[in-house]
């Protein structure tokens, strides 16, 4: 049996990256009833670190990484789809599906390795993968115990 690798997406440019999460946004809200909450990526020109920008839903125009203290444009990146569950069914701003998706666009922001803490009724909560959610809206299982 071949070993199957998770083929990531490449990096895009930050307006066409807007556009493709809106777009994932609205698959998972017309499939599931759950709007996610979107975890923008970035790649250091510095030193190389991958990380999350550290608020959700959130586009910086500069970003500066937590590594190195390197400051850059953020011109191009990736995502992750976050949602926030209790037991198994959404809760919160998960369970609307009629929401739009509101990003904020502030001047820097930093970007960590770790993953971003997910803010719920005003209070932060941490934040577990137990899976991947593709634009698609489909579910790849990552993290066995985690979707438990």
């Amino acid at each position: 049996m071949q070993n199957q690798k998770i083929k990531e997406p490449s990096d895009k440019p930050i307006v066409e990256l807007v556009k493709h999460a809106k777009r994932a946004i609205k698959t998972w809200q017309g499939q599931s009833g759950m709007t996610p909450r979107v975890m923008f990526k970035h790649t250091c020109g510095s030193c190389g670190q991958r990380g999350f920008i550290e608020t959700p839903n959130t586009v910086p125009r500069n970003v500066e990484c937590e590594a190195c203290g390197h400051v850059q444009p953020y011109h191009k990146g990736g995502y992750a789809l976050g949602f926030v569950l209790q037991g198994l069914s959404p809760h919160g701003e998960t369970a609307d599906a009629s929401s739009v998706p509101v990003f904020s666009y502030p001047s820097t922001c930093k970007v960590i390795k770790a993953r971003p803490e997910v803010l719920s009724a005003g209070e932060k909560t941490e934040s577990k993968v137990g899976c991947r959610a593709t634009p698609e809206g489909d579910i790849i299982p990552v993290d066995k115990s985690a979707m438990a």
